[in-house]
């Protein structure tokens, strides 16, 4: 081979390499021969890159070599910043005072199937049930309060359920899920008011817990401020919530993080 064509080979194996996103890496190991090993970065996973052995194998994230006996590793963790998701607030609940409340679920109504059909024959005030459904970005949420009337009172039944594989209630889905009873919130609406035209914010609220439950937390502050309930899904994709109680128009607020 002509020394030219030597010297233009050599400059472009790192061009190539470079063309190729890898990163290029020679380890020398005591009675093996210089091996090359190609890492694959990632900017959400850490990789572990093994320099030994003789069979090269692509995983989801790097690329090692397979090795029998002793090795040298090296681990890289790469940081990333840790990001709250802004979602708005946004209406899990609508009740009008008006007409009949829906009474809490009893044993043999507790499954998503159940519940969408009792929401379906509108008996006994049942059409007033909701189902929400959970955004995948959400591990816990907020809950508030807003009515029409000031001191009024209102009282939240607070279910869980997972449909999984990406069911959905906006589409109708024909799966089913055992339903979790979170427990209860009682709001008492203030005199603050929200950016629903006419709508209060509640600025008291009593938890009453389910033992199921990992974790609720509350700010009841009073004074006309604002209160508020948190709750930990649990991987929760649903949200079924009956207003069982409702002094006055109120609805019940929710965001995610």
């Amino acid at each position: 081979m002509k020394w030219y064509k030597q010297i233009l080979l050599i400059c472009l194996v790192p061009v190539l390499i470079l063309l190729m996103g890898a990163v290029v890496e020679t380890w020398k190991h005591s009675g093996t021969p210089t091996q090359l090993v190609f890492c694959l970065s990632t900017d959400t996973k850490p990789t572990t890159n093994i320099r030994a052995g003789s069979e090269l194998v692509e995983t989801d994230t790097s690329m090692h070599f397979v090795y029998s006996g002793s090795a040298w590793v090296e681990t890289t963790l790469q940081a990333t910043f840790l990001k709250t998701m802004g979602d708005r607030w946004v209406v899990i609940d609508s009740t009008t005072s008006s007409g009949i409340e829906p009474n809490d679920l009893t044993e043999t109504e507790r499954t998503y199937q159940a519940v969408k059909t009792a929401i379906a024959a509108a008996q006994s005030g049942d059409g007033e049930i909701s189902i929400f459904d959970v955004p995948r970005t959400w591990n816990a949420v907020k809950f508030r309060s807003i009515g029409l009337t000031a001191d009024c009172s209102v009282k939240y039944e607070i279910y869980l359920g997972t449909l999984g594989r990406n069911n959905r209630d906006a589409d109708s889905t024909t799966a089913d899920c055992e339903l979790a009873y979170a427990g209860q919130l009682a709001f008492t609406i203030g005199t603050q008011a929200s950016t629903t035209t006419g709508y209060e914010l509640a600025d008291a609220v009593t938890i009453t817990s389910s033992d199921w439950v990992p974790s609720w937390g509350s700010k009841t502050p009073g004074g006309n401020r604002v209160a508020e309930a948190g709750l930990d899904l649990g991987g929760a994709d649903i949200i079924v919530t009956l207003a069982t109680t409702a002094d006055c128009d109120c609805k019940l607020l929710g965001k995610g993080y």
